[in-house]
């Protein structure tokens, strides 16, 4: 298997990567389509349905991976470092010292 630079790849591309990839694992395990969706929660057609299409929701996605042992690199998504917490703290205050005030009504 390849890696391939997501940041390149269509959102379509990376979902049919990551199917390929939990699909190499799954056979590299000697388990069929049918056995694996059972114990990953799952319908088989659904299952067989996203090796296929890449689709699957994302809720089904964490059952596969949770099944596949490998839950813990789901933990390290979308989470900030401490340089990129500073930086948003640091932005969100000029965000907020740069929104203008509306003016107040004057009575006539």
């Amino acid at each position: 298997m390849t890696d391939i630079e997501f940041s390149l790849q269509t959102s379509e591309e990376i979902t049919q990567e990551l199917a390929i990839r939990a699909k190499d694992m799954r056979t590299h395990l000697n388990i069929s389509q049918e056995d694996f969706a059972k114990k990953a929660g799952l319908n088989y057609h659904t299952y067989a349905s996203f090796e296929r299409s890449g689709k699957i929701s994302l809720e089904r996605f964490i059952n596969v991976v949770r099944y596949l042992g490998r839950i813990e690199e789901i933990n390290k998504l979308l989470v900030l470092d401490d340089i990129e917490r500073i930086g948003l703290k640091e932005y969100s205050k000029v965000i907020s010292k740069s929104k203008r005030k509306r003016a107040s009504k004057k009575s006539i």
